[in-house]
């Protein structure tokens, strides 16, 4: 299994994009933080690199669908480019695209009604910062957590990559500007883990200056508190829902080749049926 995901994130560009990214956190870091320096080091060994890529990046980057309900597809493959737009007065949409990342020492918050592609958004974000960023995403499903928090959930991902974090590697790592978190679902969770969640959040940007990237429906706890940037996920539009059926019948052929085309005409002159369509997958 793990032969076929590294061939999968080989082919994709992934796996070599991983190895160039510890490689630059490393030849960057400077003479502080350095037991969460060794951390990263020992990320560039074989096994913990292979480990990171099957046990963490595919996990991220590889998902079921409602038209692929049965086995895994890689996002890269069916992913049609998503627009963010802030919510601060005047800003301009971003469409989430290859090359697209966010880098800096904020919380952002994605901002989307339910299937509307917040936590895809967030996975291609995760996968461009791989290609493209300075730091080494780690992206924790807020559901999973349980009673653990960020940080525990932190350290548990580090062991199962067959690390041997101390506090004092992990609180390095958190100091070091090297690592961002990418943090699904705040609003999956009850309303007394969000506001224990919220609290860590805040707690981990102000501490540490971390960056942490949260998806939200709207109108949660998260949404609310100052400092944090609000991203809204735009509405999809009739171009982009005729891309995305196109894009998925190439990589599964769920649709005759003659109904296509009538599919295709239906939601050109149904605009009514484009304004409830919300799902990118």
């Amino acid at each position: 299994m793990m032969d076929f995901i590294y061939q999968e994130l080989a082919k994709a560009g992934i796996a070599l994009s991983v190895k160039e990214l510890f490689t630059r956190v490393v030849s960057a870091w400077d003479k502080k933080n350095l037991s969460g320096k060794q951390l990263v080091r020992e990320l560039t060994g074989s096994d913990v690199y292979l480990n990171y890529l099957e046990k963490h990046v595919a996990r991220v980057v590889r998902l079921r669908t409602i038209h692929s309900a049965d086995y895994d597809i890689l996002l890269t493959n069916l992913y049609h480019p998503l627009g963010i737009t802030s919510l601060s007065p005047g800003a301009t949409e971003h469409k989430v695209n290859d090359g697209f990342y966010i880098e800096n020492q904020h919380i952002t918050n994605i901002i989307g009604i339910a299937g509307q592609g917040k936590s895809t958004i967030l996975r291609k974000l995760f996968i461009e910062q791989i290609k493209n960023g300075t730091k080494i995403p780690f992206f924790i499903e807020l559901r999973r957590t349980g009673n653990d928090g960020i940080i525990k959930s932190l350290e548990n991902t580090l062991i199962n990559l067959g690390l041997h974090p101390t506090s004092q590697a992990i609180d390095e790592l958190l100091f070091s500007n090297k690592i961002s978190l990418m943090l699904d679902g705040f609003d999956e969770v009850n309303s007394k883990q969000k506001d224990i969640l919220l609290s860590e959040i805040l707690m981990l940007n102000v501490k540490y200056a971390l960056q942490v990237i949260v998806t939200s429906r709207p109108g949660t706890t998260v949404c609310n508190e100052p400092s944090i940037v609000n991203y809204k996920v735009e509405k999809l539009k009739e171009k982009d829902i005729l891309a995305i059926i196109e894009k998925l019948n190439t990589n599964n052929g769920v649709i005759d080749k003659e109904q296509l085309p009538k599919i295709k005409d239906i939601i050109k002159n149904n605009k009514n049926l484009v304004s409830v369509m919300t799902s990118p997958i």
